[in-house]
């Protein structure tokens, strides 16, 4: 992700940058599986969030399904439909951070299209805690 996502930290405190990622493999084609979920202890401020899946068993899949970032879980704020040959990916960088409140959950879920081989995705949150709040 690009270094523009920390640009404005030196003006709003003292700040911590936090980076969560995770992977998730499946077969399944059942809705909202989730590939990460995170619960800030402080209030969090999401820059971005990333997507990518690609068929592990190296197959022609060219449209993969559905991934969707959900504030909290089950109320989707954002969804992309992945599609390309091999692997499909979702950059998004919020031209103004999300705020989170502590103990709000986010998630970033995905609905397989199906009959699929074994998928892996890989979801990625971005942002920062500021501690003086």
């Amino acid at each position: 992700m690009s270094g523009v996502f920390f640009s404005k930290l030196a003006i709003q405190g003292v700040s911590v940058p936090i980076l969560k990622t995770s992977e998730y493999c499946t077969i399944s084609t059942e809705s909202s599986q989730i590939i990460l979920i995170y619960s800030p202890s402080s209030v969090f401020f999401l820059q971005g969030f990333s997507v990518y899946v690609w068929d592990t068993s190296l197959g022609a899949i060219t449209y993969f399904g559905n991934a969707s970032l959900e504030i909290p879980f089950g109320n989707k704020i954002y969804t992309s439909q992945l599609t390309s040959m091999g692997m499909g990916k979702d950059l998004i960088q919020f031209s103004e951070s999300l705020i989170i409140q502590a103990g709000q959950q986010i998630c970033i879920t995905c609905s397989p299209s199906g009959p699929i081989n074994m998928q892996t995705w890989q979801g990625n949150l971005i942002g920062y805690a500021n501690l003086s709040t």
